[in-house]
């Protein structure tokens, strides 16, 4: 499942880890700077990755959040090395100006997904899925 949060110019531009887990693997990709809200932006723009491997119910499931820069985003700090252990809401970095951020999750683990297309969301209030079991 993929759940994409765009930011523009106004927003705030952090970015927390979605769930609790270890790191695994971060990579940079150079790329171009369309307009974040392009389509092809996922896979054009300059972009980083972060592999994550998140525990529930006694298994292991991967994660990957994708940082992407935008039309005037230029710049992608992400502050994670392999290894980190993160919490979930732990600041893991931010993207200058407008720019993209997307969540890919196992299904297994998506159990609710309480945001809708379109809603505004805010880094570290908004909760954008819900593994099995977890309540409000």
């Amino acid at each position: 499942m993929k759940i994409g949060v765009f930011m523009n110019v106004f927003s705030v531009h952090v970015n927390r880890s979605p769930f609790a887990g270890r790191v695994e693997e971060v990579t940079h990709r150079k790329g171009a700077f369309l307009d974040a809200r392009d389509p092809t932006a996922t896979e054009r723009n300059e972009s980083a990755t972060v592999k994550m491997t998140c525990a529930l119910g006694g298994r292991e499931f991967p994660l990957v959040v994708r940082q992407i820069a935008g039309l005037i985003a230029r710049r992608i700090v992400t502050d994670l090395r392999p290894g980190d252990v993160l919490e979930r809401g732990q600041r893991i970095g931010m993207i200058k100006f407008g720019s993209r951020m997307e969540l890919f999750v196992p299904r297994e683990i998506a159990a609710q997904v309480p945001v809708t297309i379109g809603q505004k969301v805010y880094a570290g209030l908004t909760v954008l899925v819900r593994g099995p079991g977890e309540t409000a």
